[in-house]
């Protein structure tokens, strides 16, 4: 079974690192990336 996607708090949790760092792996390894585009 595929696993399952990041929950609504760690997808904000994401894009907020990224908005501030600009790096979308700075709390997540790169495998963990899944933005809602």
């Amino acid at each position: 079974m595929a696993e399952s996607l990041p929950s609504t708090g760690d997808i904000w949790r994401q894009l907020a690192t990224l908005a501030t760092t600009g790096d979308p792996v700075a709390t997540t390894s790169p495998g963990d990336i899944w933005l809602p585009l």
